[in-house]
């Protein structure tokens, strides 16, 4: 079985560490989940991702790693809208595997243009990439071990000026300088997977040049 829980997810512009959205998933029923940033970036969940016992706290989400989103949608303005390149970022999340053979999306904002993601590969490394017009840059971890299905990790992404990072439970476990520029405002902005999600991680998903790193 694939899929992937999600206990807490946040992202933050690390270069004036202004929070864009945190969901803590407290709510533990319903169809919508809550921003705790002050900034309105509501989750509304789509086919039904089952609410579970979180890492602490009240509660998590489980997605079936095939049709499960949690759409953050779009917005009027700002980072989640404007049509602009992006370089400072940073996304985090505290996660629980089902499986290390599939790809599962954590986070994705924009479509196959222009896009930033970061999930879980099908070799069970995680993996940060971005995209912009049409040459896809990514780098991935050192693989989970087995050990870690089922089990709650911490991953994020950083990327920023000086490089781009991905961290695992705190530390970082693969790093690459130099500028990951992606263009954002389009398609899509969600956790979990639906539709082009999934595909979204892999690099022959969309045409265009391909820049890997690890």
């Amino acid at each position: 079985q694939s899929g992937i829980n999600f206990a807490t997810a946040q992202i933050v512009l690390p270069s004036s560490q202004n929070l864009l959205a945190r969901f803590a998933f407290e709510e533990g029923s319903g169809n919508t989940v809550s921003d705790s940033s002050g900034n309105g970036n509501t989750i509304t969940l789509q086919n039904g991702p089952s609410w579970v016992a979180g890492q602490t706290g009240n509660g998590a989400l489980s997605f079936n790693g095939v049709n499960q989103a949690g759409d953050i949608g779009y917005k009027s303005s700002g980072f989640f809208k404007t049509q602009a390149d992006h370089v400072d970022v940073s996304v985090a999340a505290w996660i629980k595997p089902n499986s290390l053979t599939a790809w599962q999306p954590v986070y994705q904002i924009g479509g196959c243009g222009n896009r930033m993601v970061i999930g879980l590969t099908n070799s069970g490394s995680v993996r940060f990439a971005v995209r912009k017009g049409g040459v896809q840059r990514f780098v991935d971890s050192p693989a989970l071990e087995s050990s870690q299905i089922g089990q709650w990790i911490h991953v994020a992404g950083v990327n920023s000026s000086s490089g781009t990072t991905i961290y695992i439970n705190g530390v970082a476990a693969a790093s690459v300088a130099g500028l990951f520029t992606w263009n954002t405002g389009w398609n899509y902005n969600a956790i979990g997977t639906s539709g082009n999600t999934e595909s979204a991680l892999q690099p022959a998903s969309c045409s265009g040049a391909v820049e890997y790193f690890n």
